[in-house]
């Protein structure tokens, strides 16, 4: 009786673990402001200006996600994904993000950033 609870318990909690991967490879915000974090501030900063702390030594100067004219590029998203796995300018690439990693910092940058 005792190590068919204990086997119960474990199919539970492996099965509980694997629904919490999966939700956590889903593209969420949250997912996205954390890389944006790591990895985009440097140059655009926190407020997504383009004006990191790296920012004055790049040229051209790093894009201003709040500008209203960067959003209505014809094909934004497409263009912005592009830009994270295969890089622009002096911008790197990160080609080792996930599609949800990347979706996720689409997602992040649309609502911090994009104007109402």
């Amino acid at each position: 009786m005792l190590k068919k609870a204990i086997a119960c318990g474990a199919i539970v909690c492996l099965a509980t673990g694997y629904a919490a991967l999966a939700r956590a490879a889903d593209p969420s915000a949250a997912t996205g402001k954390t890389l944006y974090t790591a990895n985009c501030t440097i140059c655009h900063g926190a407020d997504g200006k383009g004006q990191g702390p790296a920012a004055m030594s790049l040229s051209p100067k790093p894009q201003d996600f709040t500008s209203k004219q960067f959003w209505q590029t014809p094909n934004i998203d497409t263009a912005i994904i592009d830009q994270i796995k295969n890089g622009k300018g002096q911008m790197p690439a990160f080609p080792n993000l996930s599609q949800d990693e990347d979706q996720s910092l689409l997602l992040y940058l649309k609502q911090a950033f994009q104007p109402k």
